[in-house]
């Protein structure tokens, strides 16, 4: 028996983000690509509000359907990971179609920073480069960390620090 399975990505591009009107939550507005295509224009007007999302209704049931299982499985290895008690029925009735714009826009936010603060140190030390360090975040910070150093091995074990990705996609 042949089983394919059929993996889904989101993406935000085209965003832009207002700081000085962001209060309570991100001013911002992007695009949400599904796949590589364009589904929704998603916004925020930073005021502690959910992100607004204008989406056709059949591009919302099929990517609702999508996000309770990505939700889903993110509470349930965070439940194992902290030993928190895991519910399915309550996260897939919390599931809600902001939470992964939400994570997106963080994940970008998160990429941004770290692309500037390496563009920043490879400007000043000739001997950065891709190669020779690693960027790890702990969801606060950034930091650089040289590839064959005591510390990547320190940052590589510790589970609270990841590995800041080349870019902010889920995969589903």
């Amino acid at each position: 028996m042949n089983t394919t399975t059929h993996t889904t990505t989101y993406e935000l591009k085209n965003v832009k983000v207002c700081q000085w009107a962001s209060e309570e939550t991100y001013c911002y507005e992007a695009s949400l690509y599904e796949n590589g295509k364009r589904i929704a224009h998603v916004y925020n007007d930073g005021r502690g509000g959910e992100d607004m999302i204008d989406i056709s209704h059949e591009d919302a049931q099929r990517v609702a359907d999508t996000i309770r299982e990505w939700n889903v499985n993110i509470q349930r290895q965070n439940a194992e990971e902290y030993g928190w008690d895991f519910n399915e029925d309550s996260a897939r009735k919390f599931s809600r179609l902001d939470s992964l714009t939400s994570y997106l826009l963080d994940e970008h936010l998160l990429v941004k920073d770290a692309k500037a603060l390496y563009r920043k140190t490879a400007k000043r030390y000739a001997n950065i480069t891709p190669e020779t360090v690693t960027l790890y975040t702990n969801s606060e910070s950034v930091v650089i960390v040289p590839n064959n150093s005591a510390q990547a091995a320190t940052y590589a074990d510790d589970s609270s620090w990841r590995i800041v990705p080349d870019s902010a996609i889920v995969s589903v």
